[in-house]
C-alpha cells in the first residue's frame, strides 16, 4: 500500500507547489501595479500643485494660505474668468481648509485656464509673425481677424476658431458685469394691518397703499448684501365709538435691505428673500419698523410679484401712549439685475 499512494502524494504536492507559484505571482504582480499606479496618481497630483504655484509666482515650498488664495482672485480676474464659488471670500469660504479643498476639486481646471492662456498667446505670436505687427491684445485679435481673414488664408480656419472662442468669452464677461443700477428695485402695493396693540384694538383698518425703494447702494457684510433702501405706507386707524379720535395717514423712512438668499436656500435665486428694518416717521408720532420681503422673479423680464410683511411701532404725539400694528402686502415690482 505504501508503494501504491507514494507517486499519488508526490504529483499532488506538485501541483499545489504550481498553484501557488501562480496565485501568488498574479498577487503580487497586481499589488505592485496598484502600488504603482497609486504613486503616479500621487506624483501627477503633486506636479499640478507645483505648477498652480509658479502659475501664481508662489515659491515651490509655500503652502496655499490666503495669499495663494489673493493670487489666485488676481489672476483669474486677469483673464475676465468669475468663479462663484470664491465669491464668499477667503475667511468665509473655509479659510486655508475651504481653499485646500476648493483646489484639489478644481485644480484640472485651473489649469486649464492658464494653459489656455499660453496656448493664446502662442497664437498670437504666429499671427504677429505673419502680419509682421504687434497686437496688444485679445480685442485687436478679433478685429485682424475680421477685417484680414480673407488676405491670410493659409490659416483662415485657425483664426476663425480664435475669434469664436474670443467672442463666448466676452459675451461671458458681460453677462457676468453689472451696470451701476444693478440691484435697483422700485416697488409698490397693497397692504393691510391686521393685528393691533391694545391702544389700536378697538379701531378698524383698511387697504392702504405701500412703496418701496432698494437702491443699488451696499455692502457685502459676511454672506449678506445689504443695501440702502426707503420705505412709505399709509396707515387707517378708526375709531369705532365715534367719540375716540381717529388716526389716518402714513408713514416713512431709511430702511435696511438685507439679502438673506445665500443663508435661505428655498426657492433658489428665482426668490429673492430680504429681511427689512429702520425707522419710520409717522404723521402721528414715530417708531421703527421691521419685516420681510419675498420678492419672485419673472425669468428674465426686470418684474418681480412681491409679498412683505411689516411688523410697525408707534408713540403718539398727542399723548395716546404708543403702540404696534403688523400689516401684510402685495404688489409688484421693477428689478434691475
Amino acid at each position: 500500500m505504501k508503494n501504491n499512494y507514494k507517486p499519488f502524494l508526490k504529483f499532488s504536492y506538485r501541483k499545489f507547489l504550481s498553484i501557488f507559484v501562480k496565485n501568488n505571482t498574479l498577487f503580487f504582480i497586481l499589488f505592485f501595479s496598484n502600488s504603482t499606479f497609486s504613486q503616479d496618481n500621487d506624483s501627477l497630483k503633486i506636479n499640478n500643485f507645483n505648477q498652480l504655484k509658479l502659475e501664481l509666482g508662489l515659491a515651490l515650498d509655500n503652502e496655499f494660505g490666503e495669499e495663494a488664495y489673493n493670487l489666485l482672485i488676481s489672476k483669474l480676474d486677469s483673464l475676465n474668468i468669475k468663479d462663484e464659488q470664491l465669491i464668499d471670500g477667503y475667511e468665509w469660504g473655509g479659510g486655508q481648509a475651504g481653499f485646500k479643498s476648493y483646489l484639489d476639486k478644481n485644480i484640472d481646471v485651473l489649469l486649464s485656464y492658464f494653459n489656455s492662456e499660453i496656448t493664446e498667446i502662442s497664437k498670437i505670436s504666429e499671427i504677429d509673425s505673419t502680419d509682421k505687427q504687434i497686437i496688444p491684445d485679445s480685442v485687436k485679435i478679433n478685429e485682424k481677424v475680421v477685417v484680414k481673414q480673407d488676405t491670410i488664408k493659409p490659416v483662415q480656419d485657425l483664426l476663425v476658431k480664435v475669434s469664436k472662442s474670443d467672442v463666448k468669452e466676452v459675451e461671458k464677461i458681460k453677462k457676468s458685469k453689472k451696470g451701476i443700477f444693478s440691484g435697483l428695485r422700485i416697488g409698490s402695493g397693497l397692504g393691510k394691518a391686521l393685528i393691533k396693540g391694545t391702544t389700536l384694538s378697538n379701531y378698524s383698518s383698511y387697504i392702504e397703499s405701500a412703496f418701496s425703494i432698494r437702491t443699488p447702494i451696499g455692502i457685502n457684510i459676511g454672506p449678506f448684501m445689504t443695501r440702502v433702501g426707503y420705505e412709505s405706507a399709509g396707515y387707517s386707524f378708526e375709531s369705532s365709538d365715534g367719540i375716540s379720535e381717529s388716526f389716518f395717514g402714513s408713514g416713512s423712512g431709511v430702511v435696511l435691505n438685507i439679502d438673506l438668499s445665500k443663508i435661505i436656500k428655498i426657492g433658489g435665486q428665482n426668490i429673492i428673500k430680504e429681511f427689512i428694518i429702520g425707522q419710520q416717521d409717522y404723521d402721528h408720532g414715530s417708531g421703527f419698523t421691521a419685516g420681510y420681503n419675498l420678492n419672485l422673479l419673472m425669468g428674465k423680464l426686470p418684474f418681480s410679484i412681491s409679498i412683505s410683511s411689516r411688523f410697525n411701532t408707534i408713540n403718539f404725539t398727542d399723548g395716546s401712549g404708543s403702540s404696534y400694528y403688523g400689516s401684510l402686502s402685495a404688489g409688484l415690482g421693477l428689478d434691475l439685475k
